[in-house]
């Protein structure tokens, strides 16, 4: 398992490269769905085989998905048990693209305001 501290740390790199990439004339949303768009699919790919399936396919269709979203698997674990107090697993999925959604919006927001001077 990844240490939560990785997790945040990991975080904070995936607001750092959103922050790098960005273009303060472009739209944060549809930057941040762009660079979240591997994410989208993976976390497509998990909901269906954990709520649909019941269980993961053993080849590669399986793996990625749970390998894409464990660097911040501890962070939204954490979150999880907060406001639920139970372990909710297709729940940390969707708490796992939020969390790199969002970090990838405040890159921009950063590099926005760096920009302007603000």
């Amino acid at each position: 398992m990844v240490p939560t501290w990785l997790s945040v740390v990991l975080l904070f790199l995936w607001g750092v490269l959103a922050y790098k990439l960005f273009e303060p004339n472009d739209n944060k949303l549809i930057f941040s769905c762009m660079i979240n768009g591997v994410g989208i699919v993976m976390l497509l790919l998990a909901l269906f085989q954990e709520l649909v399936l019941g269980r993961y396919w053993f080849n590669l269709a399986g793996t990625l998905p749970q390998m894409y979203f464990l660097p911040c698997l501890n962070a939204a674990e954490y979150i999880v048990l907060i406001f639920t107090g139970e372990m909710l697993f297709p729940v940390y999925h969707i708490i796992e693209f939020i969390l790199m959604f969002v970090v990838s919006i405040l890159g921009c927001i950063v590099k926005e305001k760096t920009v302007r001077g603000d």
